[in-house]
């Protein structure tokens, strides 16, 4: 809705302002300078966070930046942990497009402070909102001047004081509008009730003229005959601007034109005999309103058909017209059974984006319906890569981190191979240590990582060889800064199996159509580095079971439950460095799988990639709210 101030163009300034926000004075030291200086394009107020104060916002109306900021929106990448194109600007709403695409020239739009001319409540966490009723003595002097500009806008919206202001609680301040603390005891505004119902002229008749000159709520009866139009028009000296219009006795509706996208339709009486206007513009010097009637003939069943699919379809077509007109009887066409039929044909988007849903997880959610797929489920997808760039994500609900550590995997002193753990839990079988930032090799237990980060925009992490974000932390809890690491690949040649906490599954051959590889999925943008970073998936790394033979999963988990962190140094504070409380709680276990490869002649290890499987809900079996309960 903000954004819409941009397309105000007949005017050379617009204040975007909350309802929170009271202007002390004429801003005049404000919208001179803007309109001065032709490089600036918008004034503001940042909040502490660095965004946009929407408050209150003064820019230049243009529809080339309304456009550019649109275009903006729909093409700049967005994650509620980097922001809009990794800027770290967050909120996805007005406030965060707004605060973006303004930092891309920020000598156009200048961060100017203007608090001394207004009272923003928004930007004061001291003062609560002027109808949560709450006496603060601080901010009385703000809360007085909202309650005195509600008043004389009332006063002024409804022509007469209609609200009847008995309140109690400190009536010097809330000027009677509130009779005790608390968002109950505040008075609302009233809405406006009409003084009179303009009643459309008889056919034959002139025209009316509507007494109308300031922003307020007009009624006006249906027309009052079937075969009787009666039209509401903005007239001046040289045009006549269809504004809206009753036929057939029938409802009010906003007319094509130029009001047909800019008025809110209006609301119709229950009795079905008045509808009432609350958004008419004010006319211009010149200009009035008037209303008319006209007679019209019955223009006939195919009319009426092309009428109704113009409402209801992307536009009549000549088969349509002449299919509906043959159902019915001699007068009116079935529209009731065409609705039903409709029905019948409809797809379902949701069914779609359910089916097609590739959202890796190890937590329950809220939206995940039965849980989890198990490991030899049909569609259980399989990796060739040790971490994911879920191990990257922080947990939402507690704000924990995973941790990795290396352990010789025959006992400490033994050297090579080592085991790859991530929260105590096995994910690969390395024969060197790996290399950190390129430059040193990691070091075995007691040390261990923090995973801080599986990939932003620039970047993915999801493929064997790609780029992990990790910070050491030695066993005296000496934390290093970030660097990075390669994902190995999944290896489990020479374990021990009684370290594997689940049997490992026996999966259809890698080159077989039971097993698919998952290489076609796009990036939100292609980098235009090189083929290796225009795809989420690269070729034959990602697979999922397109079968359902696959068996050896009994006692496989499908939903996570407390139990699954294993990790040696969890209670070990003063080793460990972190505290058991900053582990996840729960982390979904390994869970490996073998299957051949006959282009290479080798077995090869690949480990279960849990995502989240949504419940059906289609047409024909259809979930209760959708699914929400």
């Amino acid at each position: 809705m903000n954004l819409y101030a941009y397309t105000l163009t007949s005017h050379s300034v617009v204040v975007m302002m909350d309802y929170d926000t009271v202007f002390l004075q004429n801003i005049d030291n404000v919208v001179g300078p803007l309109l001065a200086d032709a490089s600036k394009k918008a004034f503001y107020t940042k909040k502490s966070n660095g965004n946009i104060n929407m408050g209150s916002v003064v820019i230049k109306p243009s529809d080339a930046e309304y456009n550019a900021i649109l275009d903006s929106f729909k093409h700049t990448t967005y994650s509620e942990f980097t922001g809009w194109d990794g800027s770290s600007v967050i909120g996805a709403n007005a406030e965060g497009i707004l605060t973006y695409f303004y930092n891309q020239d920020a000598s156009a739009y200048e961060d100017k402070d203007i608090t001394s001319d207004i009272i923003n409540f928004a930007s004061n966490d001291a003062c609560s909102k002027p109808w949560e009723c709450l006496y603060e003595a601080t901010c009385a002097s703000w809360t007085l001047a909202w309650y005195t500009y509600r008043q004389s806008f009332e006063a002024r919206w409804s022509k007469e004081e209609v609200v009847d202001r008995t309140g109690t609680l400190n009536p010097e301040t809330f000027l009677g509008y509130c009779s005790g603390s608390g968002r109950a005891g505040y008075t609302p505004a009233a809405l406006y009730d009409p003084i009179s119902i303009y009643s459309c002229p008889a056919y034959g008749e002139s025209t009316l003229t509507l007494t109308y000159s300031s922003v307020s709520p007009v009624t006006i009866s249906y027309s009052d005959a079937v075969g009787h139009v009666c039209s509401l028009s903005l007239v001046s000296s040289s045009a006549s601007k269809p504004v809206a219009r009753s036929y057939d006795m029938r409802e009010w509706e906003i007319g094509a034109g130029e009001f047909a996208s800019s008025l809110i339709s209006p609301t119709c009486s229950s009795d079905k005999t008045t509808c009432t206007f609350t958004d008419l513009p004010v006319p211009a010097a010149g200009e009035s309103y008037v209303l008319t009637s006209y007679y019209h003939e019955g223009y006939g069943k195919h009319a009426d058909a092309a009428r109704f699919l113009e409402q209801v379809t992307f536009g009549p077509t000549k088969d349509g017209i002449d299919s509906l007109v043959l159902t019915g009887d001699s007068n009116t066409a079935d529209y009731e059974s065409w609705v039903m039929d409709q029905l019948t044909k409809m797809t379902s988007h949701r069914e779609h984006y359910r089916r097609n849903l590739n959202k890796q997880s190890e937590y329950s959610s809220y939206h995940s319906g039965p849980g989890l797929l198990t490991a030899c489920d049909e569609t259980s997808r399989w990796r060739k890569f040790a971490l994911s760039e879920r191990d990257g994500i922080t947990s939402f609900q507690t704000g924990t981190a995973k941790y990795l550590t290396l352990r010789e995997m025959n006992g400490p002193g033994t050297g090579a191979p080592y085991l790859m753990l991530v929260e105590g839990m096995v994910r690969t079988v390395l024969s060197e240590l790996p290399a950190y930032n390129d430059q040193e090799d990691m070091e075995v237990e007691p040390t261990f990582y923090k995973i801080e980060q599986g990939a932003d925009f620039q970047q993915k992490s999801n493929c064997v060889g790609c780029i992990f974000i990790v910070r050491k932390v030695s066993a005296d809890g000496t934390w290093s800064s970030s660097s990075s690491i390669s994902n190995p690949v999944v290896n489990l040649t020479g374990i021990d199996t009684n370290l594997l906490q689940y049997v490992t599954v026996s999966l259809p051959d890698l080159d077989s159509s039971d097993m698919v590889s998952i290489d076609d999925g796009s990036r939100f943008r292609d980098l235009g580095e090189s083929d290796f970073w225009s795809t989420w998936n690269i070729p034959n790394e990602s697979f999922y079971i397109n079968t359902t033979s696959v068996t050896g999963c009994e006692g496989h988990p499908v939903i996570p439950a407390a139990g699954f962190t294993h990790f040696s140094l969890l209670n070990d504070t003063v080793n460990a460095g972190v505290a058991a409380g900053n582990h996840p709680a729960t982390h979904f276990p390994s869970i490996f799988g073998t299957a051949y490869n006959s282009s290479s002649g080798e077995t090869e290890y690949l480990l279960f990639d849990p995502y989240l499987r949504l419940p059906e809900n289609t047409v024909e079996n259809p979930l209760l709210d959708g699914g929400a309960q």
